[in-house]
């Protein structure tokens, strides 16, 4: 059996190609954690994680201290994934992008020690599937030029910012739907922007423009104010952390039908399968989202999300907003769709550091 002989990470600011702005924020750049895992048989794992703090509470501080504090708890310790994902689990709660930077890096190694891409590891469920692009809240014409770009290299799936004007959103939804046309996908995220006459309002106001659902129009753990709306689909993004806060939204009488993953801000892969289990026992559609985040965070995402039955929304795009990512993949986008070009064992990843 390998042992954990090396463990190295360090933190980057990357630039993003344009300004990116949602409801309560404009990022222009993001800071990517990195780690690499070294075992004694020569074979090294890799993982990144971003954190929001709004969302999961985390700091810079918190984050540092807790990979300090798994670096010195797993290294020397034997390679055996079941075990050391347990191992995570005391800062779970404490920094869950802690916890999701080791899981990508352990199970990037367990796909390597198995010669095997991630994916088939976690054993497929759908073919390859396609992704939405996100455009940030900006001006109409800067919108217009975007989706233009988008839709000329393939996208068909278009989910847009709203939440920070209300008026704003429903003229550029009706200007949005002229561009795109009449059989493209339409979404919409809030993050957490409205109340729930604003939610109403804008539904009434744009549902003749066919969008097939509202991401997290209220602020998180305002469920019940929900449960009068029952005009559209509704997905849960900031509502929905932890694998408690998943069940809690899986009741049947819960107003959102759709439960957003995101990998760093649930703690990881574990955690991720845990609340897609739950999915498909409560009937529930997953989405899999991300943060601004490097290709590695993407494509163990995207290999989960095949391995998972409730899987029917992607949004695994932000890898495209960043100006110089850290890895090289063989994870591309054709046409709108993602799919893995080779059978590079666990996550495909090549350095570029």
């Amino acid at each position: 059996m390998s042992s954990i002989q090396a463990i190295y990470w360090d933190l980057h600011t990357i630039s993003l190609k344009v300004p990116f702005t949602i409801a309560c924020k404009t990022y222009t750049s993001v800071d990517v954690y990195v780690l690499s895992l070294g075992l004694s048989n020569g074979k090294t794992g890799y993982g990144t994680a971003t954190f929001v703090e709004r969302v999961t509470g985390e700091n810079h501080d918190i984050v540092q201290h807790a990979i300090q504090t798994i670096a010195d708890k797993l290294k020397g310790k034997t390679f055996d994934l079941p075990t050391n994902c347990q191992q995570l689990q005391s800062i779970q709660a404490i920094s869950p992008a802690t916890s999701a930077l080791y899981e990508l890096a352990l199970h990037d190694l367990q796909g390597k020690i198995h010669n095997r891409p991630l994916i088939d590891v976690f054993g497929r469920k759908h073919p390859d599937l396609p992704t939405s692009i996100t455009l940030g809240i900006q001006n109409i014409s800067q919108t217009s030029q975007q989706l233009e770009q988008y839709m000329a290299i393939g996208f068909t799936i278009f989910k847009i910012k709203i939440g920070a004007n209300l008026q704003a959103d429903i003229h550029d939804l009706h200007q949005i739907r002229q561009v795109i046309g009449p059989k493209a996908l339409l979404r919409v995220d809030a993050n957490q922007g409205y109340n729930l006459a604003k939610l109403q309002t804008f539904y009434n106001a744009t549902a003749h423009l066919n969008i097939e659902f509202i991401e997290q129009p209220l602020a998180k753990n305002h469920e019940k104010e929900l449960s009068s709306f029952k005009s559209c689909a509704l997905a849960a993004d900031e509502s929905l952390a932890t694998f408690t806060d998943a069940k809690r939204i899986a009741q049947a009488d819960s107003a959102y039908h759709i439960l957003n993953i995101k990998l760093m801000k649930c703690g990881g892969l574990t955690a991720a399968f845990k609340i897609a289990d739950l999915a498909t026992q409560h009937r529930k559609h997953l989405m899999w989202g991300c943060n601004l985040e490097s290709i590695a965070g993407i494509a163990a995402a995207y290999s989960a999300a095949l391995a998972c039955k409730a899987t029917k929304y992607l949004d695994l795009d932000s890898h495209l907003l960043i100006q110089e990512d850290l890895f090289s993949s063989n994870l591309s986008i054709q046409n709108g769709v993602l799919q893995f070009t080779s059978n590079a064992p666990g996550l495909g990843l090549e350095p570029k550091f």
